[in-house]
């Protein structure tokens, strides 16, 4: 199928949703989810596509006393053009992990591309820089382990963000025991960036997120958490 179809029901949604992150089956965190498209805020007459994601993590793990303590929360927002192929304008991502005291935010924008990076550990800066996204200096050690890392993705390649490589599919997925028509996209940036595939109704609704990481992002609209973790779900989009 041509993938602009489901790419434009789905930046056409202009809508924010609520999802809950699952894990086999358990939830561990929560997020929201929109995309739109709209008139560039340049005012040249272009068209640009807005898709961001923000949320947090929750840690069961034996070592925190409350099972609901946030171990990471973030915020990303990805802009595009409406070319073929697709390309990135801008994008930016800030990542927290409390336990660590840790904050980072990441700006990429132009072309070509320029990054930006602030960080800090308990308040106080560890790492700043603005300049070429191709002669970043080497990170400090607190930058370079855990999730919050791999979120960020290689950032000694930041331009590779800039061509992701994107595809659609057309099926049908069940959820809950419920047999749904859905458009299936897949984004993949190009080198150790983590991609995604989104789930969406045949109208533009996001129901679905699956990551690199082994998390799920299920819209809250869809059956019980309880009833999605015991029927699974079955891909059938092609």
């Amino acid at each position: 199928m041509d993938k602009n179809e489901a790419l434009d029901k789905f930046f056409n949604w202009n809508e924010a949703d609520s999802f809950s992150i699952i894990d086999n089956g358990q939830r561990i965190g929560q997020a929201m989810i929109s995309a739109s498209e709209g008139p560039s805020r340049k005012g040249n007459g272009a068209i640009e596509r807005a898709f961001s994601v923000s949320g947090s993590l929750y840690e069961n793990a034996k070592f925190l006393d409350d099972p609901n303590a946030v171990v990471l929360s973030w915020q990303t927002g990805f802009v595009f053009d409406d070319s073929e192929p697709l390309n990135l304008i801008s994008a930016q991502i800030s990542v927290g992990v409390p336990q660590n005291d840790l904050t980072m935010t990441v700006t990429l924008l132009g072309d070509p591309p320029l990054i930006r990076i602030g960080a800090t550990v308990k308040d106080i800066p560890v790492f700043q820089y603005s300049g070429d996204a191709n002669s970043l200096p080497d990170l400090p050690n607190e930058l370079k382990s855990g999730l919050a890392t791999s979120l960020l993705g290689d950032l000694s390649n930041p331009a590779k963000m800039f061509s992701p490589e994107i595809t659609a599919k057309r099926g049908t997925q069940a959820f809950g025991g419920r047999d749904l028509p859905v458009f299936l996209i897949e984004i993949k940036p190009s080198g150790e960036y983590s991609g995604i595939r989104i789930y969406l109704t045949q109208a533009g609704e996001p129901l679905k997120i699956e990551t690199d990481f082994g998390f799920e992002a299920i819209s809250d609209v869809l059956a019980p958490l309880e009833s999605y973790g015991q029927r699974g779900s079955k891909q059938t989009a092609r």
